[in-house]
């Protein structure tokens, strides 16, 4: 895996010369699957990542592992969260800082409308017990507790909706990318970025909201721009880089297909197909099938690693993909 170094130089300074491919999508949709469960996955939850050299890391990702269990939930493949990964939980006393809030914001939603019960009321206690003590500079974090206090009712979907308005005011995606970091003071990537969008689409869901539909769209369009204008989405989104967020690609390709089934405006998943290619080249090109943060996996964001977050974008990504592809299928055997 150390040759990643080598291999992604060379791909990504070709990047623009040709177009990536590699396996069919149910074939890397199962290896996803198979590489989470196998080398990711222990009777704790998700660890957190690989390095080059092959080492796992011990800590639990809880993000990791709430998206995981989120995805295989939703795509009738159930993934018990054990007594080992509830015991963790349990014995939180506060957050400490706006990731952590993030973490366990993402595990309640994840766990809402589940068995989990105890857990569930637990990880609210948790979070109510600290969230308005934490500074949060991130745009998408803010988004996300506003979504725990919807859930926990604290708000109704009215005040969701212009809390919202009121917090994105007319932000460019220049500023956006310059308010959303998880780092305080530090520009953000695509990754960041990919959750903002797709927050913002839970918010939609949620409530229903045509002036909310209509910031999606307006995103949707200026990003869809971008990717033509690039022939992909670099880490900083508004011009070219030295770099591609993968967790980024993957969570932006996840935003256009959503977009794309409620839409029905197949340009956005071109567009998401395109750069999943990218993705499933990098997996193919990888000797156990592991994808990086970051192309080229020596640059910011998670260097030299392979997160367990990664893999579960993808995977996500590839499971929408499928359902683009059957809805796209129905739609023109219908109109013969």
């Amino acid at each position: 895996m150390i040759l990643d170094i080598i291999k992604h130089f060379i791909f990504f300074n070709l990047f623009k010369y040709w177009r990536f491919s590699a396996g069919t999508d149910e074939h890397h949709l199962l290896k996803t699957q198979q590489i989470l469960k196998q080398h990711y996955y222990n009777e704790r939850g998700l660890i957190k990542e690989i390095n080059i050299f092959g080492l796992r890391s011990k800590k639990i990702c809880i993000k990791s592992t709430a998206y995981y269990f989120d995805i295989m939930s939703k795509n009738g493949s159930k993934v018990p969260l054990s007594v080992d990964f509830a015991t963790q939980i349990f014995s939180y006393h506060k957050i400490k800082n706006q990731n952590e809030l993030f973490n366990l914001c993402v595990l309640y939603l994840a766990t809402k409308k589940t068995d989990y019960h105890s857990l569930n009321e637990e990880i609210k206690r948790i979070i109510n017990s600290s969230k308005n003590k934490i500074e949060i500079t991130s745009l998408h974090i803010f988004l996300l507790k506003l979504r725990f206090e919807y859930y926990n009712s604290e708000i109704d979907g009215n005040e969701l909706v212009w809390k919202t308005l009121d917090k994105i005011n007319h932000l460019s995606i220049k500023e956006i990318m310059s308010s959303n970091s998880f780092l305080k003071n530090r520009a953000s990537t695509s990754h960041e970025f990919g959750y903002f969008l797709n927050v913002l689409f839970d918010i939609y869901e949620d409530t229903n909201d045509c002036t909310i539909l209509e910031v999606l769209n307006d995103y949707t369009e200026k990003l869809h721009r971008l990717f033509i204008s690039h022939k992909t989405i670099y880490s900083s989104v508004i011009k070219k880089d030295v770099s591609m967020s993968l967790s980024g690609i993957f969570l932006i390709s996840k935003l256009f297909l959503r977009y794309t089934l409620l839409t029905k405006d197949y340009r956005f998943a071109s567009a998401a197909f395109y750069m999943l290619d990218i993705g499933m080249y990098i997996q193919e090109k990888n000797i156990k099938g592991y994808v990086s943060n970051t192309f080229p996996i020596y640059r910011y964001g998670s260097p030299m690693k392979y997160p367990s977050w990664t893999l579960c974008y993808f995977l996500d990504s590839l499971f929408l993909k499928d359902k683009v592809k059957k809805t796209l299928l129905n739609e023109t055997c219908l109109s013969f």
